[in-house]
């Protein structure tokens, strides 16, 4: 997406960790943005290792890096489902081609080398898992927890909770999610398009894993995870979700699934008595994982209404926030 005319942002910012930008770090180029910020800024993260917490407060940033191998943010936590590498909690967020990951132990922090960053979101608390010296926990790579939120060519690494999608709407594109244990979880209304969900189970020693833990409580919430055109795969035996909300909802249309998907696809978790209100669908997937004759019984079967509801850009884009974003 590209824009003709003048520049959409009132001010571009450069972060250089070797000190030839305005800021060394990120936080404190997020923090030189007014609180009640109201017209775009550009924030260029060039190449490297920024090693620090991130909190995105102000609102109408754009965060861009330069390229999926070369820019990364990265912070060790004790874990938590609140303990994020990166949070974003201002609405109007945009982030391109960045890295983010989270370790906890000094010995796993990546060495700084200019040269061979991925350009992902990403947790490690748990990688690598060496028997109890690092025993696998929740650690959140990203939370987002604002509305109109946007991410494109990003990576999100983690094993259990690395992407926490807490609340508002949200759209992603030409992602990598990595995980093993409910890497997708929260109760935003969200929408992942051409991402790749990719389950490190196997060297995680995790038998079996989850892709979601959606979160919709109440059947008139409209929140729920849309699967458009992605892919399942790695290793690992996965199932594509199970409910953390007592109305989950999640869609995979037209996606690949991987042969490391099970055949039930989904689990009732702490839900098993309330599996009528669940709404865990498939439609016109392909691939190996793909097989519905083994499903569980109470996999939705949605109306085409339904269908062209949750898979219509208008169920996180009514207003058009998306076709405005400066990319």
């Amino acid at each position: 997406m590209c824009w003709a005319g003048p520049s959409p942002f009132s001010k571009t910012i450069n972060v250089d960790w070797t000190g030839h930008g305005d800021f060394t770090k990120l936080q404190d180029a997020i923090n030189s943005v007014p609180i009640n910020n109201q017209q775009w800024v550009l924030i260029n993260l060039r190449p490297g290792s920024y090693r620090e917490q991130v909190t995105v407060d102000r609102p109408f940033i754009s965060l861009q890096g330069e390229g999926p191998d070369n820019t990364m943010v990265e912070y060790s936590s004790g874990g938590g489902i609140f303990i994020c590498t990166f949070s974003v909690m201002a609405d109007n967020f945009v982030a391109k081609r960045i890295s983010f990951k989270g370790n906890v132990h000094l010995s796993l922090i990546t060495p700084v080398l200019a040269y061979n960053f991925c350009s992902c979101y990403q947790n490690n608390y748990n990688s690598p898992l060496v028997e109890e010296d690092n025993p696998r926990k929740q650690a959140v790579a990203v939370r987002v927890r604002a509305d109109k939120v946007a991410f494109y060519e990003c990576q999100f690494i983690g094993v259990q909770d690395t992407l926490l999608d807490d609340s508002g709407r949200h759209f992603y594109h030409s992602c990598v999610i990595k995980g093993c244990v409910d890497f997708i979880c929260g109760s935003g209304q969200s929408r992942f398009e051409n991402c790749t969900l990719e389950v490190n189970g196997n060297e995680q020693h995790v038998t079996v894993g989850y892709i979601t833990a959606q979160a919709r409580a109440k059947p008139n919430d409209t929140n729920g995870f849309v699967f458009i055109h992605c892919t399942v795969s790695g290793s690992g035996k996965v199932y594509l979700g199970r409910p953390w909300g007592s109305n989950a909802r999640v869609l995979f249309y037209q996606s690949y699934l991987g042969a490391n998907v099970l055949p039930k696809a989904w689990d009732a978790w702490t839900h098993e008595n309330q599996v009528a209100d669940i709404t865990f669908a498939e439609s016109g997937c392909s691939g190996p994982g793909s097989n519905e004759s083994k499903r569980v019984p109470w996999e939705k079967k949605l109306s085409d209404k339904e269908l062209t509801m949750l898979t219509s850009m208008s169920f996180i884009d009514g207003a058009g926030w998306v076709e405005q974003l400066p990319l």
